[in-house]
């Protein structure tokens, strides 16, 4: 057998071989919209049977207006956790999980089989939660841009989206009941981390990094896309850079499961703290909004800049190490 023969038959070409990073950025979108879609649909499909709720879109305008009364009655509540937790599955989870698959279908794409050490997931987990202080301070900086008076409409449908965003946040980490810490360790911590992550620096960063070849460049755009994704134009400052600190988290480390359980702590910290707060366990409600000192801004950037060096540098030397 001749060599180019066996190497016809070594090399297997896959679904996407020879597409432009383009394309393949058009066909994860078609994935995610047709994926979201579905599961969308049938998380809609579901709230009767499961919970007695005939009319989603009531219970979604009575969250806005009262969230806590929502809150309070747990087949509303848990409707509306259910569609959530079906959205995501589907439009950030199920996408880059067929993606990769269609990718790479023998490989590792996402970088998922290398156990991360503890070192180096305690450290990144460790900055990315040095990092709120400056970020709370630069969402509360971010809240007060205005547009132009030309734009006013365009302000009004912002604000509003932005208040419709709150009060559904509020409804969603009430916890009159003991038993919405686990459900909400799920809905709101794990599965959105896990899914995010796979999609926005599993999928994404990497195709841009093979479109741009230039690593910061991937890392910028997909964070862009990241904070774009999430609809809040108020927010869009502090969750470019929580998008970036993740994406150089996976860069510098080559393990996607490092940024996964950093964003899946940072969640599930919000989510523990509102539930302590409810249950008279602590008092700092972490819902109320209150600006960040200079000094404290100032001290943890400093260690989070540190922690991220470090990381990056321990990172390195490990490559030399056989």
């Amino acid at each position: 057998m001749s060599t180019a023969t066996f190497e016809r038959m070594a090399y297997r070409r896959y679904f996407t071989d020879g597409l432009h990073p383009f394309i393949q950025l058009l066909l994860l979108a078609a994935l995610m919209l047709i994926s979201s879609s579905v599961f969308t649909l049938l998380g809609m499909y579901l709230v009767r049977p499961l919970f007695g709720i005939t009319a989603l879109d009531v219970v979604v305008q009575a969250a806005m207006e009262n969230p806590l009364m929502v809150a309070e009655n747990a087949a509303q509540i848990h409707a509306l956790k259910t569609v959530q937790l079906m959205a995501s599955v589907g439009m950030f989870l199920v996408p880059a999980l067929l993606f990769a698959w269609l990718k790479f279908p023998d490989g590792d794409y996402l970088f998922l089989n290398a156990r991360p050490s503890l070192i180096m997931a305690g450290a990144g987990t460790l900055a990315l939660l040095l990092a709120v202080p400056a970020v709370s301070w630069l969402y509360e900086w971010n809240k007060t841009l205005q547009l132009p008076d030309a734009l006013a409409s365009l302000q009004k449908l912002l604000d509003e989206a932005a208040h419709a965003n709150e009060q559904l946040t509020l409804a969603f980490l009430a916890t009159p009941r003991q038993t919405e810490l686990f459900i909400n360790l799920i809905v709101i911590a794990l599965i959105p981390a896990l899914g995010e992550e796979l999609l926005f620096r599993g999928c994404i960063f990497q195709l841009l990094q093979e479109w741009t070849r230039r690593s910061h460049a991937a890392v910028w755009i997909s964070a862009a896309l990241f904070s774009l994704v999430h609809g809040d134009l108020f927010g869009f400052l502090p969750r470019l850079i929580m998008g970036a600190l993740l994406a150089y988290l996976f860069l510098w480390t080559s393990n996607l499961w490092v940024p996964i359980i950093a964003h899946a702590f940072y969640n599930g910290i919000q989510v523990l703290l509102a539930f302590l707060f409810d249950h008279g366990w602590i008092g700092f409600d972490i819902r109320e909004e209150s600006r960040m000192s200079w000094p404290v801004v100032l001290v943890s950037s400093v260690i989070c800049v540190a922690a991220v060096y470090w990381l990056n540098r321990h990172v390195e030397e490990r490559k030399f190490i056989y």
